[in-house]
């Protein structure tokens, strides 16, 4: 996908992810959210990246994550777009 923008070549991963706009990666501390098509948020248009960090209820115990409200999301780069195309390769794999 050499020389096509970052908006198309997340156009054709949103097709990879059965139309769905996000793609959702856990790690220990937080979950990344890939936004592949949609809305702007804080004004960066998708493609853009934005973060959710764990919320534990202590009452029940129940972890929950939360989008850090505040932040300003990050717009998606190649090696984004790279990241994204191999997550989305494994799980149409598996």
């Amino acid at each position: 996908m050499y020389g096509i923008a970052y908006k198309q070549q997340a156009l054709q991963l949103k097709k990879l992810n059965n139309n769905k706009n996000t793609v959702k990666v856990r790690t220990s501390n937080k979950e990344i959210n890939f936004d592949l098509d949609g809305a702007t948020h804080k004004g960066v248009e998708t493609p853009h990246i934005q973060y959710s960090y764990p919320n534990t209820n202590k009452t029940t115990g129940r972890t929950f994550f939360n989008k850090d409200r505040k932040a300003i999301p990050d717009s998606m780069n190649q090696q984004d777009i790279r990241t994204v195309r191999n997550i989305l390769k494994r799980r149409n794999n598996q």
